[in-house]
């Protein structure tokens, strides 16, 4: 958002943001490891960013937020209204199947990563997770789509970008979806892989517990441990019936909760509850 858009630039005008993420957030993984791919800023924007959110946030009509996570920091480090920052949450970007996937379509012990961002996606971890797993599961298949890390790794296929296509068939095919991402502002992957069926792996941090719902549509793991996450994976694994209930719970939780159409349903009921009348009945007609 340019100087042009900031609210005290349009009295009188209702003004709405739309944000999966926040600089508290950014530099609180920033003090651990690093800026994510794309952040790499140095002390005086950071802060320049910092004082410029603190007061787009506290001035703005309404501010939507993907995540509770996201909605607490810009509350609690930025100086927002609470009143004024509303979870509305993200959809799956991804169309559905034409039909339920059937079980045998699915590949026995085959994971499937799916992210630009190697690093902070958890990558590493998840191979030195695998190595372990494979000690016990001698067949399990670790798919990696989107980045191309080089790695030569025994049951590890890296297939770099891929289209949507071939991306729907991945998530038909596989048993489960793993990404432990170490910072993940919401995580649409998630409920593209949930809407094609696929239970769901991460690390309990950041909004990935507002997604997964834990022995429900997928498994949160508590520790960024590759000994954690390995015992996690064949756990699930060795349980089929488990991962078929899984299954079912996750195509049924995004139909309900994660689509573009629940989210606007969201904002519209923010609008009617928070904006004068003369202004939410205007965003109805161009909505």
């Amino acid at each position: 958002m340019g100087d042009h858009l900031h609210p005290a630039h349009l009295p009188g005008r209702t003004v709405t943001l739309f944000v999966d993420q926040c600089m508290a957030n950014i530099m609180h993984y920033a003090r651990r490891h690093g800026f994510p791919g794309g952040y790499e800023i140095h002390a005086r924007t950071w802060r320049e960013q910092w004082a410029w959110q603190n007061s787009v946030f506290r001035q703005a009509s309404l501010v939507f937020t993907a995540s509770e996570w996201t909605r607490a920091a810009i509350i609690r480090q930025h100086g927002a209204t609470p009143e004024r920052v509303v979870t509305v949450g993200f959809g799956a970007s991804i169309k559905p199947p034409s039909s339920a996937v059937p079980a045998p379509c699915r590949e026995p012990g085959t994971l499937l990563f799916v992210g630009y961002e190697w690093e902070r996606k958890g990558g590493p971890l998840l191979v030195d997770a695998f190595r372990t797993l494979r000690q016990a599961i001698p067949d399990a298949r670790l798919i990696v789509a989107g980045c191309q890390p080089v790695l030569d790794e025994p049951g590890v296929t890296v297939l770099g970008p891929v289209g949507k296509e071939d991306l729907a068939i991945l998530y038909a095919r596989a048993t489960l979806f793993v990404m432990p991402s170490l910072y993940e502002p919401f995580g649409i992957v998630y409920l593209e892989a949930m809407r094609y069926g696929l239970p769901v792996v991460a690390l309990r941090r950041n909004a990935a517990s507002e997604i997964v719902d834990d022995g429900v549509t997928g498994a949160l793991c508590d520790a960024d441990s590759p000994h954690a996450l390995a015992a996690l994976l064949r756990q699930l694994l060795d349980q089929p019936a488990i991962l078929f209930t899984m299954s079912a719970a996750a195509t049924e939780s995004v139909a309900r909760h994660w689509t573009w159409e629940a989210v606007a349903r969201r904002m519209l009921a923010a609008f009617d509850a928070r904006v004068p009348t003369a202004d939410a009945a205007l965003t109805r007609r161009s909505a």
